[in-house]
C-alpha cells in the first residue's frame, strides 16, 4: 500500500489546482475545454503519473455531464 500521507497532499495539491481549472472551463466555454484537457493531462501525466490522470478524466466527464444536463433542460 502507498504512504497514505503522500497521497492525502497529493489530493489536496490536485483538489487546490482543480478549483482554478474549474473556473477557467466555465470562463472558456466548450470549445476550449478540449484543447486545454489534452495540455492538462499531458503535464498532469508528466508529474503525478496514471492515477491522477484518472481522477481528472472522472472530475471532467461528470462536470461535462452536468452541463449538458443543464443545457438539455
Amino acid at each position: 500500500m502507498l504512504d497514505i500521507p503522500i497521497l492525502y497532499d497529493l489530493e489536496r495539491r490536485f483538489r487546490f489546482q482543480a478549483r482554478f481549472v474549474e473556473v477557467d472551463f466555465v470562463i472558456a466555454g466548450m470549445i476550449i475545454i478540449k484543447r486545454a484537457r489534452v495540455m492538462m493531462v499531458f503535464v498532469l501525466q508528466r508529474l503525478c503519473g496514471m492515477v491522477i490522470y484518472y481522477m481528472i478524466e472522472d472530475a471532467m466527464l461528470m462536470r461535462m455531464n452536468r452541463a449538458q444536463m443543464l443545457v438539455g433542460r
